[in-house]
């Protein structure tokens, strides 16, 4: 079995500057083209210059993914530098040279063309039925777009000034390196990966030290964790004003073409039910023989030491859960882990934790990983590949419309982890090991679930707070009062965790990004349980979810299926499953 992936299988490395070289050229020939198009524009013209944008999608997605990745594994090289510098202006490029053209389709003024009315397009676009709802998305875009130059100057900016920042404190956590008293014996870790293991260690010292060494040395690029947070915020809110967007939040939220009330909802319902999960921990406190409980007792274990799983150990039971639920799955899973696009070791050169990112209709997702041989790395590979299902189901849609929105982008990998969480524990006999199987997987939904939301419920103090200014110590002191109204008077939060913000990629590089969690967690718990109620008859419907990638509403794709996101008892059924976890958890105990 393979441990690395194989990059080449996008472009080949010496073949990527005549791969850019003529896509530039054909970049220009688009330009021309549609410089050239009569002001009425024909419906084959229009096809001819559509399907030539199409081609250039795919291939700056191709030229994009290429350099991105290859620094994922390696952000030393400088040859991955140069590629990836020269892969950014190539991208920026292809936006100025193409941003007329999808304002055109917007419905804007251009220089060159008579204004496209909406039922013009509608008629140009008929040609190709999936991408009806791309045209209606942007012409919905089209009334928070700037005009052509405003776009073209906050596109390089996005690119050469926030991006740039964001590298910045990628390398800051890469080079920061940890040590801690484990066991009564100074250890040292190159990776956030090895540290977080002891988080969930049996003693309660190895935990406190653990957290202590990681935030200790976030505490000491704090200052530059705090002005790089501090000025993405600022970019986000002016860009936010600039396109008269409601508020902050609400960018992303018309980004995933979800209501606000929808995601309210959602917070609403984690802030109703944190009560469940409190529970959980109150029963871990008296478990763990614990008079009192704090936040480094969250994610400890339970029973005989945690059994470890080899990769390819790992690999057998995702396939044999996966199998079990449907060949189709099954056989999508086996043939990608056979496909080297998949890099699972990790080293000091290599990005932390997980993802699985996508290159276009035409390959297949690549996922990195840093197996460590923990239970938790089984459920992280699952959940990845439930990524790679989804991105493979989606390849019947166009390369514009595959992404599926924020909302279900979690779905797959979710209900990937139950299927695995399932297989497991029902072939477990010893109830011992089900109780810490219980343990472990209630922590999990937990850490999806209600640190998510509550990450975002400080994101959306954090915006406003800091757009008007704040000293760094009341900065901490905010995110320190977030993590005690999360877990109320009972579980104490000692000062430490107020860095606990630095140490959180998502707010910064992906703002609101984090309500996806939550949503795509407790979704996928209802989809689950229709599945456990209805077995192979729910299949089809999931599939139809995946499939449908981004070329549909979401709200209107779950409505047409049963489920309405906007109703407030809607989130209640995924916590009910949670809630069932802890009573059955009460039983075995």
């Amino acid at each position: 079995m393979k441990y690395n992936w194989d990059l080449e299988q996008i472009i080949q490395i010496s073949f990527f500057d005549k791969f850019t070289h003529d896509f530039v050229t054909k970049l220009s020939i688009f330009e021309e083209l549609f410089k050239n198009t009569g002001k009425n524009i024909s419906p084959e013209e229009f096809k001819q210059l559509f399907e030539l944008y199409i081609d250039l999608t795919t291939d700056i997605s191709k030229i994009y993914s290429r350099a991105f990745l290859a620094e994922e594994i390696d952000n030393t090289d400088e040859n991955i530098k140069y590629i990836k510098t020269k892969a950014i202006n190539i991208y920026i490029e292809y936006q100025n040279k193409t941003r007329i053209f999808i304002n055109w389709i917007k419905g804007k003024k251009t220089e060159h063309k008579l204004k496209l009315n909406y039922t013009k397009g509608k008629i140009l676009f008929a040609y190709k039925p999936k991408l009806h709802y791309y045209f209606k998305r942007l012409r919905d875009v089209s009334k928070h777009t700037l005009d052509n130059k405003s776009e073209e100057i906050i596109a390089h900016k996005d690119i050469t000034g926030n991006q740039s920042l964001l590298e910045i404190r990628s390398l800051i956590d890469t080079e920061q390196k940890y040590e801690a008293i484990i066991n009564k014996k100074k250890k040292k870790f190159n990776t956030t990966s090895e540290l977080a293991n002891y988080f969930k260690d049996k003693d309660r010292k190895n935990r406190e030290n653990a957290y202590t060494a990681l935030y200790q040395e976030y505490k000491k690029n704090l200052t530059k964790y705090f002005s790089i947070y501090q000025s993405t915020v600022k970019d986000w809110t002016y860009e936010k004003n600039l396109r008269g967007f409601k508020s902050n939040i609400s960018v992303r939220n018309f980004a995933n073409d979800i209501k606000d009330c929808s995601v309210e909802i959602l917070l609403n319902s984690c802030k109703t039910n944190k009560h469940i999960f409190l529970d959980f921990f109150e029963l871990k406190r008296r478990t763990l023989g614990l008079k009192n409980f704090s936040r480094y007792d969250i994610y400890a274990n339970h029973g005989k030491v945690e059994k470890k799983y080899s990769y390819d150990e790992a690999v057998q039971i995702v396939l044999s859960a996966f199998r079990n639920f449907n060949l189709e799955f099954y056989q999508i899973a086996k043939d990608f882990l056979s496909s080297e696009h998949i890099d699972i070791k990790p080293n000091d050169r290599k990005r932390q934790g997980a993802f699985c990112a996508n290159v276009n209709i035409n390959i297949n997702p690549f996922i990195l990983l840093n197996h460590t041989n923990t239970v938790r790395d089984v459920f992280i590979l699952a959940h990845e590949l439930g990524h790679a299902i989804h991105y493979i189901l989606t390849q019947n849609q166009t390369v514009l419309t595959q992404d599926a929105p924020l909302t279900l982008a979690e779905t797959a990998s979710t209900f990937s982890e139950n299927l695995i969480f399932d297989y497991l524990y029902n072939r477990e006999h010893d109830s011992n090991i089900k109780k810490v199987m219980l343990f472990d997987k209630i922590s999990d939904s937990y850490a999806t679930i209600l640190r998510q939301a509550y990450f975002v419920l400080f994101e959306i103090e954090a915006h406003e707070i800091l757009n008007k200014g704040i000293l760094l110590s009341d900065f901490n002191n905010i995110y320190l009062k977030n993590l005690k109204n999360q877990f109320g008077k009972k579980i104490s939060v000692p000062n430490i965790f107020k860095y606990e913000w630095s140490y959180i990629p998502h707010i910064v590089h992906e703002p609101f990004y984090c309500y996806a969690y939550p949503f795509g967690q407790l979704l996928a718990l209802s989809l689950y349980e229709e599945y456990e109620e209805n077995g192979s008859i729910f299949i089809p419907k999931f599939k139809r979810i995946l499939s449908t990638g981004g070329s549909e509403n979401p709200n209107n794709l779950l409505l047409r299926e049963g489920f309405d996101i906007n109703k407030d008892n809607f989130f209640s059924h995924g916590f009910r499953i949670i809630d069932k976890w802890v009573l059955e958890l009460k039983k075995l105990l």
